[in-house]
């Protein structure tokens, strides 16, 4: 079985190169219950960077692949989603959450390592994604500012983002500073120092 599933995963990961993955069986195997790693000595550094680099590949694949399949599901059987949170592994709303984005992004736009970005923008005309995708992937924006961005197109051009960082004049997110690192937590104990000390001084 654990030759199986490996050989599967191998060829789900398009492997370039079928020596390499032969390398990498030398000191691991893949199970239905995770990673079985052989006494067959310590795996050199460069098989376990590519093993890891696989096994992100594969996951990114998958969340595309179920939503797929409940998209086939649904489209020649009319199946609902109670029977594939058995099969497939995940809550109802992972579930939809996936076959929504798999239903908006067709295959030829998908880029690897992207899910968050689509699943943030899947919503959006194909137009109107493409460069902030574009940009994303090119580095020009953070999953943070991507969020920003989409939120200010869902509000409308009268939309304000939130101001600069009260602490220290940086870019704010829904979460955090991305200068200072400012989040919730770190806010109420600011204000909470800022009033004590504005207290002392009256």
């Amino acid at each position: 079985m654990s030759d199986d599933i490996g050989g599967a995963l191998a060829v789900a990961l398009r492997e370039p190169e079928p020596d390499r993955a032969e390398e990498i069986r030398r000191y691991v195997r893949m199970t239905e219950t995770g990673l079985l790693f052989l006494k067959n000595g310590k795996m050199p550094i460069e098989l376990y960077g590519e093993l890891c680099g696989f096994i992100g590949v594969a996951s990114d694949a998958m969340r595309w692949g179920v939503g797929d399949a409940l998209n086939y599901g649904e489209r020649c059987y009319g199946e609902d989603y109670a029977q594939y949170m058995d099969l497939l592994h995940c809550s109802y709303w992972t579930l939809q959450a996936r076959r929504r984005v798999a239903a908006a992004i067709p295959h030829a736009e998908r880029k690897p390592n992207m899910w968050t970005a689509f699943q943030i923008t899947a919503h959006l005309e194909p137009g109107v994604r493409k460069p902030l995708i574009e940009a994303y992937e090119a580095g020009m924006v953070t999953t943070d500012d991507l969020r920003d961005e989409v939120n200010a197109l869902k509000s409308g051009p009268d939309c304000e983002l939130l101001p600069p960082c009260p602490a220290c004049g940086g870019k704010l997110s829904s979460r955090r500073c991305r200068d200072c690192g400012l989040d919730f937590s770190a806010a109420v104990w600011w204000l909470n120092r800022l009033l004590k000390e504005q207290n002392e001084d009256e």
